[in-house]
């Protein structure tokens, strides 16, 4: 189990690996899993601005479900989009 956590840290930091084990996710939950997946808290505006100009998340039409709080927008990897942006050379950094 320790050796699986410690490869996705690593992977983590350089490949949006936490993002794509998510099928549908709203950006705090995703925020949190980065979170707990590198040690470390990271700040929550910053984090989404990010993750969203990496337009690697595609928006569904679908909110969070039986919340008491407003709904929070859903969302999905796109893991073809990674592909090709990597092919043409992108670099994923948080």
């Amino acid at each position: 189990m320790e050796t699986a956590l410690t490869r996705l840290r690593a992977r983590s930091a350089t490949s949006p690996s936490a993002s794509s084990c998510c099928h549908e996710v709203h950006l705090t939950q995703l925020q949190t899993l980065y979170e707990v997946v590198l040690e470390t808290t990271l700040d929550k505006r910053n984090f989404r601005k990010k993750i969203l100009a990496m337009d690697l998340l595609v928006e569904l039409d679908e909110v969070e479900q039986d919340v008491a709080h407003r709904a929070a927008r859903l969302y999905r990897f796109d893991e073809r989009k990674y592909r090709r942006l990597v092919k043409a050379g992108f670099d994923f950094q948080l």
